[in-house]
């Protein structure tokens, strides 16, 4: 399916220059026709304060109610989707510490994962990132890139299959999707996810402890799967994009004005573009090299690694608790098997890697 040219829709704010609109549609008409849906991406960044709690919640009775507690914790969330909705890069999370005491023991996070002392975007991490994503790309494959100008996104590397746009100043609000919906859904999701999570404490009976960075990533990679692809190509319609709906089942996001997540949809992602603060990154990019040594709630020690054996148990729980709900997918069962079938290949690669001495004692 080719992608259709943008339409450039009336109703422009007073602060979108017309005529600028106008010349940027007029370049890309005969640019986005060489594009398959598929191969169309749009990227943007977002600071999110992953402790922060809904400006707006729910309360008992006769409660005072103060809204949502304002956290001052923050990550920056780098977020990029294709036109049609089938491709939700893996988000790239900015944060304060490398090194953060709820990472112990662990090898494998649902996202990437960058740090620097403000986590903010820099050109760096920005060139890198696009890097891995041309390498992941082959000679069949090819990617064209709708991005802000924003002063992180410059210089960029040369590209052959991955072709970078830049969107014209002052104009993100109109011509960038993400900025037209995507965010603010991913956001009223990972928010939903906190407040479950604190829910869930209280049900418990357990002391309510603020969610560390590791489970903020679970949470983002989580709400950003729920972003639906009618979500996304509603978003490029309302910004010119000419979408064919392809799943009409897909429920889209509805008045997303009416949800208030306003606490930090306007955080700065990146340093101005001055001498010193140029400077300045690559100085704080080569104390990154080095790694950070700050710990994050040192008062809360990580959970130790489960064994293979309480692995599987777990998995028999959770299958023993299915088997007793009723109407419950056939396919729920299917991946619970091949999470089995992992933990078996891990537990064949540590076998692999232990040495006979292991198992004996010296005499």
């Amino acid at each position: 399916m080719k992608a259709k040219r943008i339409r450039y829709l009336s109703g422009e704010s007073a602060s979108v220059n017309e005529d600028t609109c106008a010349e940027w549609l007029a370049h890309l008409s005969d640019l986005l026709e060489t594009y398959t849906s598929d191969e169309i991406y749009n990227a943007d960044e977002t600071g999110l304060f992953y402790r922060c709690l809904p400006n707006k919640t729910l309360d008992f009775k006769n409660t005072d109610c103060h809204g949502g507690k304002e956290s001052k914790e923050r990550l920056t969330v780098l977020l990029a989707v294709n036109m049609s909705g089938s491709v939700k890069r893996v988000p790239c999370v900015i944060g304060k510490s490398l090194k953060p005491r709820c990472f112990k023991n662990v090898k494998t996070f649902p996202t990437e994962y960058i740090a620097n002392s403000r986590a903010w975007m820099t050109g760096i991490i920005f060139r890198e990132w696009l890097q891995k994503w041309y390498n992941e790309l082959t000679k069949k494959k090819r990617a064209l890139l709708f991005i802000d100008n924003c002063p992180a996104h410059n210089p960029l590397p040369v590209l052959i299959s991955l072709k970078v746009e830049f969107l014209p100043p002052n104009t993100t609000s109109k011509l960038q999707p993400l900025d037209l919906g995507i965010i603010k859904n991913f956001k009223v999701k990972y928010r939903t996810e906190v407040v479950n999570h604190v829910l869930r404490q209280i049900q418990e009976n357990r002391a309510v402890v603020p969610i560390n960075v590791l489970e903020a990533l679970h949470f983002i990679k989580k709400a950003w799967d729920e972003v639906s692809p009618r979500t996304i190509q509603n978003c490029l319609s309302a910004c010119g994009f000419d979408v064919i709906t392809t799943d009409e089942s897909d429920t889209a996001l509805e008045n997303p004005e009416e949800v208030e997540i306003d606490v930090d949809c306007d955080l700065p992602v990146c340093f101005p573009p001055t001498y010193e603060n140029i400077v300045r990154e690559v100085q704080r990019e080569e104390e990154d090299d080095a790694g950070f040594d700050n710990l994050e709630d040192p008062e809360i020690e990580p959970p130790t690694p489960p064994t293979v054996q309480e692995a599987r148990q777990a998995i028999d729980t959770i299958r023993c608790f299915l088997e007793s709900s009723e109407d419950i997918e056939y396919v729920i069962f299917r991946k619970l098997n091949e999470i089995f079938s992992v933990v078996s290949e891990l537990e064949k690669k540590r076998f692999k890697q232990m040495k006979i001495c292991d198992s004996f004692k010296p005499v």
